[in-house]
């Protein structure tokens, strides 16, 4: 049995949110025994993830985070 870390930084989570939604941070996620945050977006959104709200809630306040980094990343690129 292994230990599974990942590690998760805001390319990888516009990335994965811009191509799948949901389905694309939860197969990123995966079955992870531990999250290392590369970035202040990335440990913002495990933090909301690890939280204690309802399910739903959850997704929809990383939705914000996740839609909101990218469309900042899309500004500065301009």
């Amino acid at each position: 049995m292994g230990f599974n870390k990942r590690y998760i930084n805001q390319e990888g989570l516009i990335d994965h949110y811009s191509r799948r939604g949901f389905l694309g941070l939860e197969e990123y996620f995966g079955k992870t025994d531990a999250f290392i945050c590369e970035d202040e977006i990335s440990s913002e959104v495990i933090n909301i993830l690890l939280s204690e709200k309802e399910h739903t809630s959850k997704w929809n306040e990383i939705s914000e985070v996740v839609s909101s980094a990218l469309i900042d990343n899309m500004s500065s690129k301009k």
